[in-house]
């Protein structure tokens, strides 16, 4: 799933005597990646493909710095013994879970099924502190899998009344993914990309929606590509006669 760093060759490859706000910067690019790949990948994450435990195993600096990474990232603090006040890897597994279940909804019910039923109240989520207004990556993560059932709703009822409102709370979902705090913008960069994506996939999908009819949708698919192609300077080519139609 994402490329392997042994603790030798992250050791190897990064000089321990290195300033620590680079170390900082250069381990937030790794943990973010992982992050990422941990949640929206497909294909199941092994125990060898753990950038974290990796990184918390090269020394000491490493250890303190993937650690306060951590913190920054999940909204943790450090207990003092030095751990974590939670696991941050339950998070991960939860969140890839309920991600996972959004990408794979086609917009209707199937018993027996071990779909994660999504929420909008935040305040359902394992990792929410009440109170403290604090903001994690995870949540993100969260608007971001809304979106997709939503969307997945919305395509589903469509012209259905009642069906427009799954598809204001999908755009809603995907501009939250979009949302960083203040200063936190090399760790959110990933996620806050998946974001963009998806809106721009919203905008063509609410375009689409407004016809009835899959032949409709090609109807309108194919006056755009025309009108595309009416803009753009073709060089006369000899052999196109021989292939009109």
């Amino acid at each position: 799933m994402v490329e392997l760093h042994s603790p030798e060759a992250l050791r190897s490859g990064l000089d321990s005597k290195l300033p620590p706000e680079f170390l900082y910067e250069t381990l937030t690019g790794l943990i973010a990646q992982y992050i990422d790949l941990f949640i929206t990948d497909p294909s199941s994450p092994t125990p060898e493909e753990n950038i974290i435990q990796h990184l918390l195993a090269v020394n000491h600096r490493f250890r303190e710095v993937t650690l306060l990474l951590l913190c920054d990232f999940f909204s943790l603090r450090r207990e003092p013994d030095g751990s974590l006040s939670e696991n941050p890897f339950e998070f991960l597994k939860y969140s890839r879970r309920l991600y996972q279940s959004a990408m794979t909804f086609d917009g209707r019910y199937h018993p027996g099924t071990n779909f994660i039923p999504f929420e909008d109240n935040v305040k359902k989520l394992p990792f929410h502190r009440p109170g403290d207004g604090s903001r994690n990556i995870l949540y993100n993560y969260f608007f971001l899998g809304l979106g997709e059932y939503r969307l997945a709703l919305a395509v589903e009822y469509n012209g259905i009344p009642g069906a427009e409102r799954f598809f204001k709370k999908s755009s809603d979902g995907f501009l939250s993914a979009m949302d960083i705090p203040s200063g936190r913008t090399a760790l959110y960069v990933n996620v806050r990309e998946r974001g963009k994506d998806r809106v721009v996939f919203f905008n063509l999908v609410s375009e689409l929606l407004k016809y009835s009819t899959k032949l409709e949708i090609l109807r309108a698919v194919w006056v755009e590509s025309v009108a595309l192609c009416a803009d753009i300077e073709v060089s006369p080519c000899p052999t196109l006669n021989c292939h009109t139609i």
